[in-house]
């Protein structure tokens, strides 16, 4: 069984595979927009160390609830887990249950080491997306009962109705995009919206700033800044002030620019801590015209 699904080549693979769903469903929506609307395009996370699993350990119902806004509904929080020593007789069910929901037309996600999607499966085994042309951390093929260690999980992404005009849904993303930056989320393991600077700052001073993780956040949350430009740019037709949208995509733009020179290796830690002490202050001053922007609609 074969579903006629595709995963764009985006550096976050969570918006690749909602990007892909939402081709399946035939949504009329860009990419754009799903970048967006989803709160993806606002969203910067760092953990412990660095390490490149930041980009996939944060709260992410903000996401969920705001994806229905535009007719999807990836349920994340109804991730099944399959581990090493996981039962026989429940890992036959998980798989089962993909392939029913494979064969109803559901879309479903691989979560992973990246995020991708069941494309296909026959007598042997399932068949995931490739957004990248197979890197090590990809998943390409997943044999029945042995799926890859130490974990892996999956969820539907699910086509969903939904009532919300597209200026209550912009309304939505830029209230979650505000609060990010006035309200991070910090705890033991990382930090979520404006505090995951001071946490890349202090990473790097303390000795990651060339590691493979500080090169892979820049490469997810500079995507991310970028799309956040362009989001603005499009959130202007819907009757958003002109003027301060293309201040803001100026400002996301440049923060882009930022992260991206970040990721540089070689790139002396110095040059490294400025450069996200500048993004961070460009970050708040968004934030501050946000508000503004929310006020004035």
């Amino acid at each position: 069984m074969k579903m006629n699904l595709s995963q764009p080549c985006f550096n976050s693979t969570l918006v690749g595979c909602l990007t892909g769903a939402a081709r399946y469903y035939n949504l009329d929506i860009s990419d754009v927009m799903i970048y967006g609307l989803s709160g993806h395009a606002f969203v910067i996370n760092t953990v412990k160390d660095l390490c490149p699993s930041g980009p996939y350990t944060w709260d992410m119902s903000q996401l969920q609830k705001l994806c229905k806004n535009f007719g999807l509904y990836p349920r994340l929080d109804e991730t099944k887990w399959i581990v090493n020593d996981s039962d026989k007789e429940f890992v036959k069910k998980c798989e089962n249950d993909i392939k029913h929901k494979m064969d109803s037309g559901i879309v479903v996600m691989l979560v992973s080491l990246e995020h991708q999607l069941f494309e296909e499966y026959d007598n042997e085994a399932f068949l995931i997306t490739l957004p990248w042309g197979k890197v090590p951390s990809e998943t390409k093929r997943i044999e029945y009962g042995n799926w890859p260690g130490p974990f892996s999980g999956y969820t539907a992404i699910e086509k969903v109705s939904t009532s919300v005009s597209i200026r209550e849904a912009i309304h939505q993303t830029l209230e979650y995009a505000a609060h990010l930056i006035f309200h991070s989320q910090k705890d033991d393991n990382g930090c979520l919206g404006l505090c995951a600077y001071d946490n890349w700052i202090d990473c790097v001073k303390r000795g990651h700033g060339s590691s493979h993780g500080n090169w892979w956040n820049g490469m997810v949350w500079s995507e991310s800044k970028l799309y956040a430009s362009k989001f603005f740019k499009e959130i202007s037709k819907y009757g958003y002030n002109l003027k301060e949208c293309n201040s803001l995509s100026e400002i996301y733009y440049e923060i882009s620019e930022l992260l991206s020179k970040i990721k540089d290796k070689e790139l002396a830690d110095n040059s490294k801590i400025s450069l996200l002490e500048e993004a961070g202050n460009l970050e708040k001053t968004a934030g501050e015209k946000i508000e503004n922007l929310i006020k004035k609609v």
